[in-house]
Parts: C-alpha cells; sequence; structure tokens
C-alpha cells in the first residue's frame, strides 16, 4: 500500500502533518455506500459528492502530526482511522483541521481516486484492437 505525507501549510490551513494512503476500489466503495447513508435519500447529487469527499479524506488518512509543525522531522504523530476522527475529542476532524484544509484532503482525495471524461478519453484513444485472447 502506497503511503504519503504532506504539510498542510497554505494559510488559513492547520500547519498539521497528514499521512495518507490511496484507497483499494473496494475500499473507495465503502466509502461511497458511507456518503451514500450519510447524506440521506434525499440529497442532491452535490450534497453527495460534498459527502462522498469528506468520507473519501477521512478514509485515506492514517496519521496526522500531533500538533502544527514546521516540518516533519522529528514530529509526533498519532494514528487515525475514520473512527477515530468522527469521535469528539483531540483527533476530531472538524476540531483540528480548518475549512481550507478540508478542502485540501477532499482534493487529494479526488485527485487519487476520481477519474475524469478526459482521463477515460486519453486512455482509451490509446487502445488497440487485438484478436480476443
Amino acid at each position: 500500500m502506497k503511503c504519503f505525507q504532506t504539510l498542510l501549510t497554505k494559510s488559513p490551513t492547520s500547519g498539521r502533518g497528514v499521512r495518507y494512503r490511496l484507497l483499494s476500489p473496494s475500499e473507495r466503495d465503502q466509502v461511497l455506500f458511507n456518503a451514500a447513508r450519510a447524506a440521506g435519500p434525499d440529497a442532491s447529487r452535490q450534497e453527495m459528492a460534498v459527502y462522498a469527499a469528506r468520507e473519501g479524506a477521512k478514509a485515506m488518512l492514517v496519521a496526522i502530526t500531533d500538533v502544527p509543525v514546521k516540518t516533519m522531522a522529528g514530529a509526533s504523530w498519532s494514528k487515525v482511522t475514520p473512527e477515530i476522527l468522527t469521535l469528539p475529542g483531540k483527533l476530531c476532524y472538524d476540531s483540528i483541521f480548518s475549512a481550507k484544509d478540508d478542502e485540501i484532503l477532499c482534493g487529494l482525495y479526488q485527485h487519487n481516486h476520481g477519474v475524469s471524461q478526459e482521463d477515460i478519453e486519453e486512455i482509451s484513444s490509446k487502445a488497440e484492437e487485438v484478436q480476443e485472447a
């Protein structure tokens, strides 16, 4: 499993370091199912997209620096799960992250787990016809 780390430093962000991983297709599906349950049956497409991005961001996070940092060298980390990030307390998602952090994390989720029509067209345009295997 690939993991990455980055520092949320663009003001007004939290200044936290985050470690995140890429989700498997099944984990991504579970994110979408969880988002659908949380959004409810009357959710608009836009509301569903917000829930899916937030659930995805929480699902891919594996650790957060204990305090805001200038550099991640020597930082202390706390492991997190979607459940931990939902509970009240020092690791609650809404308590740790700013709205800008959330946009960045949701963007990272979408960048790493989503696909655009252009992506599909680019890959499709490179397909070659072959005889059945």
